[in-house]
């Protein structure tokens, strides 16, 4: 009997039942047009039912393993392999595959198996809402950055190869930027390889190296904060207020509701998103409780509670708006006017002060009004006291400034003015004391 084929000219196509002996029939496109070829796949496939090897012919039943890793493992001589299945996961492709996408020839076709790539497949299982869109930019990122050392044909396993020290050298962004990138490739061989602690992982992420990154605690005053929330429309005001005072990050703000309140307490019960601790509740008292009752829920989502702070902030002088540069080149995209034209505009990007830095807020306020480390971190979810320390220094830091800073100036102002020396010019004059600068920016 000859093999099947999908169309007249097109693809061989696998059609052996093992229902009776493995429980399950393959049932899927070979992916050649040469005979000779699709007779070699199915030995391979026999070769793997000989070996043992059932669990990797019931995911390549379902579609999981793309043919081109079973010819790369039956090349290598890995088909007798005890790691099998987690050779044939590194050298799965690592991006999209867009030359033999079937979306290039219809739009309304659906990706293969062959196109999409590791990245595409293990994203939704990495991580849900924000942290998932977080994964997916620091990923896309090192697409765009290490296209030399991963090009688009690039397999799991050239991680391995990369020079991670000269990568890290001409990294464009900060050093958070970097471990947030480092998160991203950490994650996605954990959720790959089924394990944190698998061999393959740990050598892969010990050559990624740390980078350091600076602590952000913004210098942001409470009048200055009240200055900036009266620069957003009225609706706007009760979310920024409800951020400061609680502390909450802002996914956990949006899906408070009335339901969360406990009004006899004056609290909120905080719906943790991201670590075991963040479901807590916080007190807030009776003055505080008109803005969480016109906070909560949020009059705004995400989008535009962003666009209102930023526009105040570069009212106010806290942030302003670049144009976004890439490789020396800025970036413009085009737009579509009015009367249906284009015309190019520059790509644009908020920096300053962040939405986010009200929870730094939160927790320096807390700790210079002298709450412990470990009652800050409980109040804003922190899985890690080393998290919270950082207000701490900046306190201490404050503290022993003013002190130096008071003794110096109190020395000068006692201390008896003598004559200048004989090596000093006569005509010398003295330049006066330093003045403060009143300066609440």
């Amino acid at each position: 009997m000859s093999p099947t084929r999908i169309r007249r000219t097109g693809s061989y196509r696998f059609e052996i039942d093992w229902t009776a002996t493995l429980g399950f029939r393959v049932d899927r496109s070979a992916e050649t047009t040469i005979k000779r070829e699709y007779d070699a796949l199915v030995a391979v496939l026999y070769e793997l039912r000989a070996n043992g090897q059932t669990e990797i012919l019931r995911r390549f039943a379902k579609g999981e393993i793309p043919v081109a890793a079973l010819k790369q493992a039956k090349r290598l001589g890995r088909l007798k392999s005890d790691s099998l299945l987690a050779d044939l996961a590194m050298l799965g492709r690592l991006w999209h595959q867009d030359t033999i996408c079937p979306r290039r020839r219809r739009e309304s076709h659906e990706h293969s198996v062959e196109c999409l790539g590791v990245v595409d497949r293990l994203l939704p299982r990495m991580g849900k809402g924000e942290t998932q869109r977080r994964y997916a930019t620091s990923l896309a990122k090192l697409r765009r950055v290490a296209k030399t050392e991963l090009p688009e044909t690039a397999t799991v396993s050239d991680l391995a190869r990369i020079d991670w020290d000269r990568l890290f050298d001409r990294w464009p962004d900060s050093g958070s930027d970097w471990n947030h990138m480092r998160r991203a490739v950490s994650r996605l061989l954990s959720t790959l390889l089924g394990h944190p602690h698998h061999p393959t992982r740990l050598d892969i992420m010990g050559k990624i190296p740390l980078a350091d990154e600076e602590e952000r605690v913004p210098e942001l005053t409470i009048a200055q904060f009240w200055e900036l929330v009266n620069e957003t429309p009225e609706h706007a005001r009760p979310c920024y207020v409800v951020l400061a005072a609680t502390g909450m990050r802002l996914g956990e703000y949006l899906r408070c509701t009335t339901e969360h309140l406990v009004p006899a307490r004056y609290a909120i019960r905080v719906p943790g998103t991201k670590t075991k601790r963040s479901r807590r509740v916080i007190e807030l008292g009776p003055s505080a409780w008109p803005w969480i009752e016109a906070g909560v829920p949020s009059p705004l989502q995400s989008r535009w509670m962003h666009i209102y702070w930023w526009r105040a902030c570069v009212a106010l002088g806290f942030g302003r708006y670049a144009q976004v540069v890439r490789n020396g080149v800025p970036q413009v995209r085009a737009s579509r006017r009015k009367d249906g034209t284009r015309e190019a505009r520059p790509v644009m990007r908020y920096t300053g002060l962040r939405l986010h830095d009200l929870r730094h807020l939160t927790g320096q306020v807390a700790t210079d009004e002298g709450a412990t480390t470990a009652q800050v971190g409980d109040a804003l979810g922190h899985s890690d006291y080393k998290t919270t320390a950082r207000y701490q220094r900046r306190r201490h830091s404050r503290i022993v400034g003013q002190k130096v800073a008071s003794a110096l100036f109190h020395e000068q102002e006692t201390a008896p003015r003598e004559a200048p020396h004989a090596t000093e010019r006569p005509n010398a004059v003295e330049p006066p004391p330093p003045v403060p600068a009143h300066n609440d920016r």
